[in-house]
Protein backbone atom coordinates (compact mmCIF):
# COMPACT_ATOMS: atom_id res chain seq x y z
CA UNK A 1 0.00 0.00 0.00
CA UNK A 2 1.13 3.44 -1.37
CA UNK A 3 1.40 6.60 1.49
CA UNK A 4 -1.11 8.93 1.49
CA UNK A 5 -0.31 11.02 -1.15
CA UNK A 6 -1.31 14.37 0.62
CA UNK A 7 0.99 14.08 3.43
CA UNK A 8 -1.75 15.40 5.99
CA UNK A 9 -3.40 14.84 8.88
CA UNK A 10 -3.11 11.93 11.73
CA UNK A 11 -1.26 8.97 10.40
CA UNK A 12 -2.18 5.47 11.33
CA UNK A 13 -3.71 2.01 10.22
CA UNK A 14 -7.20 2.93 11.08
CA UNK A 15 -6.74 5.73 8.42
CA UNK A 16 -6.44 3.98 5.13
CA UNK A 17 -9.69 2.30 4.01
CA UNK A 18 -8.96 0.49 0.82
CA UNK A 19 -5.74 -1.47 0.30
CA UNK A 20 -5.35 -2.26 -3.16
CA UNK A 21 -9.07 -3.29 -3.58
CA UNK A 22 -10.86 -4.01 -6.54
CA UNK A 23 -13.50 -1.58 -7.60
CA UNK A 24 -16.98 -3.35 -8.00
CA UNK A 25 -17.48 -5.44 -11.44
CA UNK A 26 -20.50 -6.82 -11.48
CA UNK A 27 -22.59 -3.47 -10.87
CA UNK A 28 -23.40 -3.27 -7.02
CA UNK A 29 -22.19 -1.21 -4.39
CA UNK A 30 -19.39 -2.38 -2.20
CA UNK A 31 -18.05 -1.14 0.68
CA UNK A 32 -14.43 -0.33 1.86
CA UNK A 33 -12.11 -3.21 3.52
CA UNK A 34 -11.74 -1.17 6.26
CA UNK A 35 -12.88 1.64 8.69
CA UNK A 36 -12.02 4.51 10.14
CA UNK A 37 -12.38 4.46 13.73
CA UNK A 38 -13.15 7.14 15.81
CA UNK A 39 -13.39 5.26 18.91
CA UNK A 40 -16.56 6.85 20.08
CA UNK A 41 -20.24 5.48 19.72
CA UNK A 42 -21.05 9.04 19.16
CA UNK A 43 -18.47 10.91 17.72
CA UNK A 44 -18.11 14.80 18.43
CA UNK A 45 -16.54 16.14 15.36
CA UNK A 46 -14.95 19.51 15.55
CA UNK A 47 -17.00 22.16 13.82
CA UNK A 48 -15.47 23.83 10.66
CA UNK A 49 -13.17 20.63 10.54
CA UNK A 50 -12.99 18.52 7.03
CA UNK A 51 -13.58 14.93 6.48
CA UNK A 52 -11.17 14.27 3.35
CA UNK A 53 -11.26 11.44 1.26
CA UNK A 54 -7.99 10.71 -0.53
CA UNK A 55 -8.24 8.07 -3.28
CA UNK A 56 -5.31 6.46 -5.62
CA UNK A 57 -5.56 4.36 -8.19
CA UNK A 58 -3.59 1.49 -7.72
CA UNK A 59 -4.87 -0.98 -11.21
CA UNK A 60 -5.90 1.18 -13.81
CA UNK A 61 -9.61 1.51 -14.76
CA UNK A 62 -10.74 -0.77 -17.98
CA UNK A 63 -14.07 -1.32 -19.42
CA UNK A 64 -16.06 -3.43 -22.00
CA UNK A 65 -18.53 -0.74 -23.54
CA UNK A 66 -19.91 2.59 -22.42
CA UNK A 67 -18.55 5.44 -20.30
CA UNK A 68 -18.71 3.70 -16.65
CA UNK A 69 -18.40 6.04 -13.67
CA UNK A 70 -17.59 5.18 -10.19
CA UNK A 71 -18.78 7.03 -7.11
CA UNK A 72 -16.82 7.36 -4.51
CA UNK A 73 -19.56 7.59 -1.57
CA UNK A 74 -18.65 8.92 2.73
CA UNK A 75 -20.80 6.76 4.79
CA UNK A 76 -20.99 6.58 8.82
CA UNK A 77 -22.44 3.57 11.02
CA UNK A 78 -22.21 2.23 14.29
CA UNK A 79 -20.85 -1.48 13.40
CA UNK A 80 -17.32 -1.72 11.75
CA UNK A 81 -18.54 -4.15 8.67
CA UNK A 82 -20.54 -0.85 7.56
CA UNK A 83 -23.89 -2.72 6.70
CA UNK A 84 -26.56 -0.73 7.91
CA UNK A 85 -24.69 2.61 6.80
CA UNK A 86 -25.92 6.43 6.50
CA UNK A 87 -24.47 7.85 3.09
CA UNK A 88 -23.25 11.22 3.97
CA UNK A 89 -21.97 12.64 0.85
CA UNK A 90 -20.95 11.73 -3.06
CA UNK A 91 -17.36 12.89 -2.73
CA UNK A 92 -16.18 12.12 -6.38
CA UNK A 93 -16.79 10.74 -9.55
CA UNK A 94 -14.37 9.15 -11.10
CA UNK A 95 -13.64 8.27 -14.76
CA UNK A 96 -13.82 5.32 -16.47
CA UNK A 97 -10.40 5.77 -18.08
CA UNK A 98 -9.00 6.37 -14.41
CA UNK A 99 -5.03 5.72 -15.23
CA UNK A 100 -3.21 3.28 -12.24
CA UNK A 101 -0.91 6.73 -10.41
CA UNK A 102 -3.83 9.07 -10.90
CA UNK A 103 -4.98 10.87 -7.27
CA UNK A 104 -8.70 12.00 -6.37
CA UNK A 105 -9.27 14.30 -3.53
CA UNK A 106 -12.50 15.09 -2.34
CA UNK A 107 -13.66 16.91 0.82
CA UNK A 108 -17.15 17.25 3.14
CA UNK A 109 -17.06 20.04 6.19
CA UNK A 110 -18.38 18.68 9.55
CA UNK A 111 -22.24 19.71 9.62
CA UNK A 112 -24.14 20.83 12.09
CA UNK A 113 -26.67 18.89 13.50
CA UNK A 114 -25.32 16.24 11.55
CA UNK A 115 -25.46 12.61 13.33
CA UNK A 116 -22.16 10.89 13.32
CA UNK A 117 -21.72 6.48 14.23
CA UNK A 118 -19.03 5.75 15.81
CA UNK A 119 -16.84 4.02 12.10
CA UNK A 120 -16.61 6.29 8.72
CA UNK A 121 -15.89 4.19 5.15
CA UNK A 122 -16.37 4.51 1.68
CA UNK A 123 -19.06 2.60 -0.71
CA UNK A 124 -18.31 2.09 -3.94
CA UNK A 125 -20.70 2.84 -6.57
CA UNK A 126 -20.12 1.97 -9.93
CA UNK A 127 -22.82 3.69 -12.02
CA UNK A 128 -22.85 0.01 -14.50
CA UNK A 129 -21.78 -3.24 -15.27
CA UNK A 130 -19.41 -2.54 -17.58
CA UNK A 131 -15.88 -2.20 -15.56
CA UNK A 132 -13.69 -4.87 -15.99
CA UNK A 133 -10.93 -4.26 -14.04
CA UNK A 134 -9.11 -1.46 -11.37
CA UNK A 135 -8.45 -1.07 -7.75
CA UNK A 136 -7.77 1.66 -5.67
CA UNK A 137 -6.08 2.79 -2.20
CA UNK A 138 -8.22 5.00 -0.20
CA UNK A 139 -7.65 6.87 3.30
CA UNK A 140 -10.01 8.93 5.32
CA UNK A 141 -8.65 11.84 7.13
CA UNK A 142 -10.34 14.50 9.78
CA UNK A 143 -8.51 17.80 9.77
Amino acid sequence: MATNPIGRGQRDADEAVCTEQTIPLDGADDVSENTYDTGLTTPRLGLGARIIVVVAITTAFAHSAGAPTLGIVLVTDGAVALDSNTNLATLMTIPNAAAAGAVYIGSVPVAVGQTYERYFGLELSPSTTQFTAGAIDAWITIL
